[in-house]
């Protein structure tokens, strides 16, 4: 691979522009990660997969990886975020706005949808203060 310009100093590290303070950062990283990598042109490229003791790719050992790790065990994998579909299951998407190219939820009671909503708005406390001057009033 030095033959081919990738040494230190070689022409394949050449670039058109001056590089960006972040970009030459990144550069250094790179470079730092791939001191201990040795490129031969020789030997062919292979993959390993290192979650079997064999070493080949199975879709079981895939699915074992993302079952058992942590990462994979949230709400989104577990079915229980509110995703198109699953809300479409449970009946809060109307059937009759999909035609439109829409998403619209349609509560039961329009007062049920904007006591549910108005809190993560903010309007919670004004709507809170415009009931009561009402009621006084």
């Amino acid at each position: 691979m030095y033959r081919l310009g990738w040494g230190e100093e070689g022409g394949a590290w050449s670039w058109r522009m001056r590089l960006f303070v972040w970009e030459g950062e990144m550069l250094e990283d790179m470079l730092l990660f791939l001191h201990n990598v040795i490129l031969q042109v020789e030997k062919d490229d292979k993959w390993l997969w290192t979650l079997e003791t064999s070493n080949v790719f199975s879709v079981r050992s895939a699915y074992r990886f993302l079952i058992d790790h942590p990462l994979f065990d949230s709400p989104l994998f577990r079915d229980m975020l509110p995703t198109k579909d699953n809300l479409h299951h449970r009946g809060v998407l109307g059937h009759d706005s999909s035609w439109l190219g829409i998403s619209a939820v349609v509560p039961a009671q329009v007062s049920a949808h904007f006591n549910r909503f108005s809190i993560s708005g903010g309007i919670a406390k004004k709507r809170a203060q415009s009931l009561t001057s009402y009621g006084g009033g």
